[in-house]
């Protein structure tokens, strides 16, 4: 399925439109009386969190650690994982919570993928993504060891299935089969 059509289809289902107010955001759908929750925010911004690989010069907002974390323990690197980021409170209003899967797309790509909530953002700001979610939509952020930290151009539309993951995280393989198992179930009646 290509942006466009999961964009037209996401906006298609029930919902009632929730004008929060955070920095960049154009509209958040709450989908099916809370079963998703869809933000469309004007740009992609950067979370390069969680990452400590030697070879990169981090940029000065970089944290070695994540919220949410592997089975064993380890923080989720933002340059192998593709994760938004969500406020907290934000999240707790809407049913969204760390290790929630979801579905997210830049309206000028034609790809659609499987995220992971993986990090806690700051109150106001919504829209954040890890390296790895800009490299799929062909933004890279590592340019000769350096991160180039800039937003993506958006629109930016990501649907999040609420209380749909198990507190950790999962490769992006997993995450992608799981999200897309999960919009399956709410197009055919709202079932996650």
């Amino acid at each position: 399925m290509n942006a466009q059509n999961f964009i037209t289809q996401a906006r298609s289902l029930p919902h009632t439109v929730v004008t929060e107010g955070l920095t960049k955001e154009i509209e958040t759908r709450n989908i099916l009386n809370g079963r998703a929750v869809m933000v469309r925010t004007t740009v992609l911004d950067l979370d390069t969190d969680g990452g400590n690989a030697p070879h990169i010069a981090w940029d000065a907002t970089h944290q070695s650690d994540t919220s949410l974390h592997w089975p064993h323990g380890s923080p989720v690197d933002s340059n192998a994982t593709r994760f938004v980021v969500m406020p907290l409170e934000w999240g707790k209003r809407h049913g969204v919570k760390l290790g929630d899967l979801g579905l997210a797309c830049i309206a000028s790509s034609f790809q659609v993928c499987g995220v992971i909530v993986a990090d806690e953002g700051p109150p106001h700001k919504i829209g954040e993504g890890s390296i790895a979610l800009h490299r799929f939509f062909g933004h890279e952020t590592v340019i000769n060891g350096r991160i180039k930290d800039c937003d993506m151009p958006g629109p930016f539309t990501m649907l999040i299935f609420c209380g749909s993951g198990d507190g950790h995280c999962h490769n992006n393989s997993e995450n992608e089969a799981m999200a897309w198992a999960l919009w399956t179930g709410l197009q055919q009646g709202g079932k996650i």
